[in-house]
């Protein structure tokens, strides 16, 4: 079966057209997740900054003052005996508590520190009672010191391990989004390669519709050229025997008539040329099936004498002006006319179906039929099918129907077997 709509099924992407829309969707989503990565990064990051300055301060001045205050204790033990020195040890252990206070925040840390507080206390009371048990107060606030810097170094290494396990979360999530990543990336891969596929077939179809099209052209311009040139050749024979001068009247008159039958057969070319190039350019419009086939009826009743004609059509209207369906159906209707039986009356049965938002237009016969081959050129320009007898015309009939009818936004479709007649059947759009 041949179609009239502009490209062969072949050459169709039934798809329609390619959509960029999943690519950018995808496109945009890795974008976003790369940001994302970079985002997490930064924020890490700036925590793990965060943290380790702090641990790292609060660690080296807890130290700092803990040290200072044991050297202290050392002093206020071995200067008890000089009152301005014991108040001088005893405003800089104030000094350095005052300081260490608000570093006093891990676990265990601010009771070990009160204690230790109370400890120095009764090692400043001791020593301006000029106690002799400074020795043993001063090694107690060493152990208490000890322990002070104990659980500091457990609370930095906990800290660490913080850091450590924020470090373990921040590569997981990067890794996680990396790996969505190159999902995303690989099927964006995958789909442009599919995408370029399918473009690189279609270029590659529509190359060779091309190159059959120019085929075609090329075929179309030797036929022109051809039938352009059969009727040009008598006449200037028969120009040239008149410019001779011998002949009589009635040889001169003959001449010219035969010079006037071949101009008419020029004249007949060149208006078929002309419908079929006009065809492909419809004007709009609306018309009635079933009065515009009466027309044609009626135009060639002459031609379809002794024929059965059945006709059933609908009022319905199609999308096209009266002048151009008068053109489709007259060339469909003296198609069947040309190519009838010899051993049989011509049955022609003429319809018109509405089919949703199209008119479904139908002319069958049962003429002389054509085979598969000519069934697959039948719409080509100059194209003339196989047959036993001569038949007029110039083989531009259903090529005008097929021009006219794809320019409508129809599809025509043809069957037909030798002996067994011939269905064309054109769908036409729906008037408004």
């Amino acid at each position: 079966m041949l179609r009239c709509d502009g490209m062969p099924p072949a050459h169709r992407d039934p798809k329609g057209p390619s959509r960029a829309w999943p690519v950018l969707v995808a496109l945009g989503l890795v974008a976003l997740l790369l940001v994302g990565m970079i985002g997490v990064d930064v924020l890490v990051s700036e925590r793990v900054a965060q943290r380790t300055a702090e641990i790292v301060e609060n660690s080296q001045r807890s130290i700092e003052l803990v040290d200072d205050l044991r050297a202290q204790a050392h002093r206020l033990a071995d200067d008890a005996a000089d009152p301005a020195r014991v108040r001088e040890i005893v405003e800089r252990i104030a000094e350095d508590a005052r300081a260490y206070d608000p570093l006093a925040n891990d676990r265990g840390e601010r009771e070990e520190w009160n204690r230790l507080q109370r400890q120095l206390e009764q090692l400043q009371a001791s020593a301006r009672g000029h106690s002799s048990d400074l020795v043993s107060q001063v090694h107690v606030i060493g152990q208490s010191i000890d322990r002070l810097v104990t659980i500091n170094r457990t609370s930095a290494h906990e800290q660490a391990a913080s850091i450590r396990k924020l470090h373990r979360q921040a590569l997981a999530a990067d890794a996680t989004a990396g790996a969505i990543t190159i999902v995303v990336v690989t099927a964006v891969a995958l789909v442009l390669l599919r995408l370029l596929r399918r473009e690189r077939t279609l270029t590659d179809q529509h190359i060779a519709l091309l190159s059959e099209r120019n085929d075609e052209l090329d075929a179309f311009a030797g036929r022109a050229a051809h039938d352009l040139r059969g009727p040009l050749n008598p006449m200037r024979g028969y120009a040239d025997l008149l410019l001779a001068g011998g002949e009589s009247e009635a040889e001169v008159r003959d001449m010219a008539r035969r010079i006037r039958v071949a101009v008419d057969r020029m004249s007949r070319v060149i208006d078929d040329m002309l419908d079929l190039s006009r065809a492909g350019r419809p004007e709009a419009g609306k018309s009635s099936p079933a009065e515009v086939a009466a027309d044609v009826l009626t135009d060639l009743a002459a031609e379809l004498s002794g024929a059965k004609v059945e006709a059933e059509l609908t009022d319905e209207k199609v999308a096209c002006t009266p002048g151009v369906l008068y053109q489709i159906l007259r060339n469909l209707i003296s198609n069947a006319v040309k190519f009838r039986a010899r051993q049989r009356p011509l049955e022609l049965s003429l319809s018109a179906t509405l089919r949703g938002a199209e008119i479904e237009i139908r002319i069958e016969d049962n003429g002389v039929g054509m085979d598969k081959e000519s069934a697959a050129h039948a719409f080509e320009p100059y194209y003339r099918g196989r047959t036993d007898r001569e038949v007029p015309g110039h083989g531009l009939g259903l090529a005008i129907v097929e021009r006219a009818t794809r320019a409508l936004g129809g599809t025509c479709t043809l069957t037909s077997a030798p002996e067994a007649g011939t269905s064309i059947t054109v769908r036409l759009p729906r008037a408004a």
